[in-house]
């Protein structure tokens, strides 16, 4: 006797084969795709790190007036941060930082005179300072990099020796801000700097210039800097006399808020050389006036 196949039973088989088709698809060749976990995106490499717990980076500057006599290729970029070390002493100078350009140029930092000389509130020296846990420190650093290698969209990363958390760094030439003059970096990057260097470059007032050449007026300095001796001596009413290596010449000078400024006879070079006033008392530090080590 034939059995006749009831319709429930036609139903089974046909889900059954459908269910085996479709096994057959998600096995064949290329495993099926494991859906992912909702609000699980995969995170994005940052873009820039300019803090960690020791550093922070202010800024980064050109100076577009800037000029190198040998190649007018060379632009001058302005590195500007805070030390602020949590649980070791650090040391710094001006010239101790190395700074790569798309992992393929390396600029080393290097002092220029004059370059700095209205960011008050920074650091500018090739003299190490130490920089104790639980303090700061403002420091500025500057490199000659060609034009070309400044334009946007690279990346820069940044090495010293006496920072270790410099390697966490990660800078881009997007983040440059271009400034017409020195002058005009300083009062962007450090108003406050600038407005204190530039009050003691005013000329001092009538009482203070006077007693500020009192003190000095007929007494000389002996002192060694650049690894030379010098020794200067003023004379009324606003001269001096500098000799070093058997060489002598003499200027004239003028008392502004915070220096006694040198200018030479000959050549027109001038010095700014720091005093501190406490009462009639004058503190004057020709060392660092005369110095190529600082600013």
């Amino acid at each position: 006797m034939t059995r006749q196949i009831t319709r429930r039973e036609l139903l089974a088989a046909g889900t059954l084969g459908v269910a085996a088709s479709l096994g057959m698809v998600a096995c064949g060749g290329q495993p099926a795709q494991e859906p992912e976990p909702a609000g699980q995106d995969t995170p994005e490499e940052p873009s820039t790190v300019t803090e960690t717990s020791m550093v922070t980076i202010d800024g980064l500057y050109v100076n577009d007036s800037y000029v190198n006599e040998e190649n007018d290729q060379l632009k001058l970029l302005y590195l500007l941060y805070t030390l602020h070390p949590e649980d070791e002493n650090l040391e710094i100078s001006s010239n101790g930082t190395s700074l790569t350009i798309n992992d393929k140029n390396e600029y080393q930092s290097e002092r220029r005179i004059g370059s700095c000389t209205y960011l008050a509130s920074y650091y500018y020296s090739d003299f190490i300072e130490d920089v104790y846990m639980g303090s700061e420190l403002k420091v500025v650093e500057t490199f000659e990099v060609p034009a070309a290698d400044l334009e946007a969209g690279r990346n820069i990363t940044i090495e010293n020796y006496h920072v270790e958390d410099f390697d966490e760094i990660l800078l881009s030439t997007d983040d440059i801000t271009h400034c017409e003059s020195a002058e005009a970096l300083a009062q962007m990057a450090d108003p406050d700097g600038y407005a204190e260097a530039q009050r003691l470059r005013e000329p001092a007032d009538e009482a203070t210039a006077a007693t500020v050449s009192n003190a000095i007026n007929g007494y000389y300095w002996s002192f060694i800097t650049n690894n030379t001796s010098y020794r200067i001596e003023f004379y009324a009413p606003n001269n001096y006399s500098l000799s070093t290596m058997g060489v002598n010449t003499t200027g004239t000078y003028q008392v502004t808020n915070g220096f006694v400024v040198c200018t030479n006879d000959a050549t027109g070079a001038v010095n700014e050389l720091p005093y501190t006033l406490n009462g009639t008392d004058v503190e004057l530090d020709p060392a660092t006036g005369f110095s190529v080590y600082e600013n």
